[in-house]
């Protein structure tokens, strides 16, 4: 048997395909062929990168799909079933749209598919295959570990893509994460981490859990154990980390370069009506960053831009923190609402949703508004995110940032890797303003 893995790109740019040169391994494929069994031979294309051959002989293709991936996801799997190859779509949009996905599919995974990929084979060599597979939320590549060897041949950023944990405990409304784990968090033992970490052979890791100090007790023993391997490495946590001064002295002794937190917004009332409480009861983000500074973890800073309660001055003042701070990185988001969680539920019944089905739109161009802002037209909000994204990314401001001899450029190496870091992002950032959904013009 032959398996086909892929992972689409988003859209186009100027009418063409969107490829770019810069970009992470997708886990999400590399954990699914740990699971396959030796027996079935795997090819894999990344979308984003390369073109997928649809001529290639295959028994089954597999597609990870994300609600901006889903609209190129569909164009994908019609032309392989078209030629009578059944497709299986997995991921976060088929667990939150399942009956839209499974019009596009021959089967769909909800939930992770780790549990279930196995049975799925079996079922499918046995002429038995299922329009729906459901993984449990709490399956978690126990005992297997990604087979990043389906990226040979391949150029991504020099990270290993390392999962400790999966899931998040808060409630944000706008997070699509709180919905597909349950509003829970699942921890890695340790010691398959360590293995994952040692047969990578890199020592600079991203450890992509969307809250890595979900559980403190967890974090502490990875942190202990990552400390005899002299690695560097980077991951997002809450706000609520930096309470702890003693974890903070674990985690830099361990190798932690930087940190993503999600500081969501400055707005008091932005923070009660995301649900976004954790963040309401440590509001003084300067002492907090200041903390993480002053052990060298560089802070990348998100911020999400839409809510009832901001005015174009709180979205100035927000840049002017995200500068002020001297944050490594920093992004803005306008507010998208991911059908599926409680933001879009609450948007479509107040009648603000102005394109409802916006990730099958091939006009819709990535960061536009889909809902009605209160204080804004869309348009006017779009235009202050994309020049406060500018502002923040302009040569000056890097170089002023650059000024932090604390974390960004701690040493020659560190600056170095701080000025790369900020290139790349701003370039994605430019290009993503120009991309549109999709490929192929038309319906689907």
């Amino acid at each position: 048997m032959k398996v086909t893995l892929i992972n689409p790109t988003i859209g186009r740019i100027n009418n063409r395909k969107s490829y770019r040169k810069w970009v992470l391994e997708p886990l999400s494929l590399a954990a699914l062929a740990g699971v396959t069994p030796k027996e079935v031979q795997l090819e894999m294309y990344d979308d984003r990168i390369e073109d997928v051959d649809y001529e290639s002989p295959t028994d089954l293709v597999g597609i990870t799909v994300e609600t901006t991936t889903a609209l190129r996801s569909y164009e994908i799997s019609r032309k392989f079933r078209k030629r009578g190859i059944p497709v299986v779509l997995g991921g976060f949009h088929p667990t939150l749209m399942p009956e839209e996905a499974k019009q596009h599919a021959d089967s769909i995974v909800v939930g992770q598919a780790e549990g279930v990929w196995p049975e799925l084979l079996r079922d499918l060599s046995r002429g038995e295959f299922k329009s729906t597979y459901a993984g449990s939320p709490n399956e978690f590549l126990r005992g297997s570990t990604p087979a990043k060897n389906v990226f040979n041949g391949r150029k991504y950023l020099p990270f290993s893509l390392i999962e400790a944990g999966r899931g998040c405990y808060f409630d944000c409304d706008f997070c699509a994460v709180r919905e597909f784990f349950d509003r829970d968090y699942y921890p890695r033992p340790v010691s398959s981490i360590v293995e994952d970490i040692k047969h990578s052979g890199k020592r600079n890791l991203l450890i992509v859990d969307d809250n890595i100090a979900s559980r403190k007790s967890h974090l502490e023993e990875l942190c202990t154990a990552l400390r005899p391997l002299n690695v560097n490495w980077a991951s997002q946590a809450s706000i609520s980390v930096s309470e702890d001064e003693e974890l903070l002295d674990l985690m830099k002794a361990s190798g932690c370069k930087g940190l993503l937190i999600g500081f969501e917004s400055l707005v008091d009332d932005n923070l009660r009506q995301m649900n976004k409480s954790a963040n309401l009861r440590r509001k003084d983000y300067s002492k907090s960053v200041a903390k993480l500074r002053a052990r060298g973890i560089r802070v990348y800073g998100s911020f999400v831009v839409g809510y009832d309660f901001d005015t174009p001055e709180t979205i100035n003042e927000t840049l002017n923190f995200a500068i002020s701070e001297k944050l490594a990185i920093s992004n803005l988001y306008p507010l998208t609402p991911i059908p599926g969680t409680a933001l879009y539920s609450r948007l479509k019944e107040e009648g603000r949703l102005v394109n409802p089905n916006w990730w099958l739109d091939y006009n819709h161009q990535y960061g536009t508004l889909v809902f009605e802002p209160k204080n804004f037209t869309r348009d006017e909000l779009k235009n202050l995110v994309d020049q406060a994204r500018r502002k923040f990314y302009s040569w000056g401001s890097i170089f002023n940032r650059s000024l932090d001899f604390e974390s960004n450029a701690r040493s020659i190496s560190g600056g170095a890797l701080y000025y790369l870091a900020n290139y790349l992002t701003r370039k994605e950032i430019l290009a993503k303003e120009k991309t549109f959904l999709g490929l192929e013009h038309g319906t689907v």
